[in-house]
C-alpha cells in the first residue's frame, strides 16, 4: 500500500501541476463532461535509468479514485502505448508496494525487469516493468528466482 501522504498528494491539482512541467503533446486526458478524471503521459525514448534500445515509456497513469475500475485507466494506458509508436516495447515504473498498480500492469502483460530506482532518498522505491524481453539475467531478475510480481508489490 502506498503511504497515505503520497495518496493524499495525488490530486487533480497536483496532476495538473506535474503535467505542466512536461510536453503537452505527450499527455492524454480522460474527461467526464468538463472534468478531467484521468491522464497518461508517454515519452519516447524511455528515460534513464531505462536503457533498452527502441523502448518507450508510459511515464504516468492516473485516474481519480471514483472513476477507477471503469476501464478508463486501461484505455488511457493502451492509447499511450500506441501513441509511442512502439507499443510492444514499453517500460513503466511503479512504486514498490502498490498492489493495485501491480495487478493492473501484470494483467496488461508486463513483468519485472529487476531494475529499481531511488525516489526522494528511498532506495529501490520504484520497480521497473516491461512488456518485452529485457534479457535481464537471473541474478538481477526477481521473477527468475521464483518471486512473483504480486509478492513484490505487497512488500513495503
Amino acid at each position: 500500500m502506498l503511504p497515505q501522504e503520497l495518496v493524499d498528494a495525488i490530486t487533480p491539482a497536483f496532476a495538473l501541476k506535474v503535467t505542466r512541467l512536461h510536453d503537452f503533446h505527450t499527455v492524454l486526458l480522460a474527461v467526464d463532461g468538463d472534468v478531467v478524471v484521468g491522464y497518461a503521459e508517454y515519452v519516447n525514448p524511455a528515460r534513464p535509468p531505462s536503457t533498452y534500445h527502441g523502448a518507450a515509456e508510459v511515464a504516468a497513469l492516473y485516474v481519480l479514485k471514483q472513476y477507477q475500475g471503469c476501464g478508463i485507466g486501461r484505455r488511457l494506458f493502451e492509447e499511450a502505448m500506441a501513441a509511442t509508436g512502439v507499443p510492444n516495447r514499453i517500460v513503466v515504473w511503479m512504486f514498490r508496494g502498490n498492489a493495485r498498480a501491480c495487478a493492473f500492469y501484470e494483467h496488461m502483460g508486463f513483468h519485472l525487469t529487476g531494475r529499481t530506482q531511488d525516489v526522494d532518498g528511498v532506495a529501490g522505491a520504484e520497480v521497473e516493468l516491461a512488456n518485452f524481453d529485457t534479457l535481464v539475467g537471473a541474478a538481477g531478475d526477481p521473477e527468475a528466482n521464483g518471486e512473483k510480481l504480486a509478492d513484490l508489490a505487497r512488500r513495503r
